[in-house]
């Protein structure tokens, strides 16, 4: 169960407020004031920002002399951490004081999202460590393929180059001929080249 927020009034002083710096609840709480002196009409305000998340029965309480009285807040469903103020006056606004209020989002939703969290996180990363090990593999057997089928092609290229040079330095025996097959055969092993590096 929470705490309660303890104020107290008229401690030293008539009308005197003292409140904590700060004050976090997560359920229904309640408001405990404490009088230490005479009777007072004590008012209590949420801003806009913790109206979202609290609500009030009551604004405005007479306290007895001497004498604690609680007041219960009831805390709507949230579901995210909601912080305000609390401005509390004592003698028809003569004293003020305000404490800092977070409502703390619920338990179960704060496992849920952590746990929810972890694991997207996990599933992710399995994910893109198949998907990466898979898309390296296909890569991998595309470019031995590649590389084969290129070496088989300029390989297969230069021995037709070959033969059609062989054969025509036969037929043709001459200078003018062993320049010309040279030509063929070096044009043909350029574009047989050419055709595996742009692979």
């Amino acid at each position: 169960m929470t705490e309660p927020l303890t104020i107290r009034l008229n401690a030293g002083k008539l009308y005197a407020v003292d409140t904590p710096d700060a004050f976090s609840a997560r359920e229904n709480f309640d408001i405990e004031l404490q009088n230490m002196g005479e009777s007072v009409h004590v008012h209590l305000r949420f801003d806009e920002k913790l109206s979202q998340g609290a609500r009030l029965p009551e604004v405005n309480h007479y306290v007895k002399a001497d004498d604690n009285r609680r007041v219960g807040v009831r805390v709507s469903p949230h579901q995210y951490p909601i912080e305000g103020e609390l401005t509390v006056a004592s003698g028809y606004g003569s004293k003020t004081d305000c404490v800092t209020v977070t409502i703390a989002a619920p338990e179960s939703n704060v496992d849920e999202t952590t746990e929810a969290g972890e694991n997207k996180e996990a599933s992710d990363t399995e994910d893109n460590t198949i998907l990466t090990r898979g898309w390296k593999w296909i890569r991998s057997q595309n470019n031995i393929g590649t590389e084969i089928g290129g070496i088989a092609a300029v390989g297969g290229l230069s021995v037709i180059a070959l033969f059609i040079a062989v054969s025509i330095a036969i037929i043709i025996p001459n200078s003018v001929t062993v320049l010309l097959v040279g030509t063929v055969f070096g044009v043909v092993v350029a574009v047989a080249l050419g055709l595996l590096l742009d692979i």
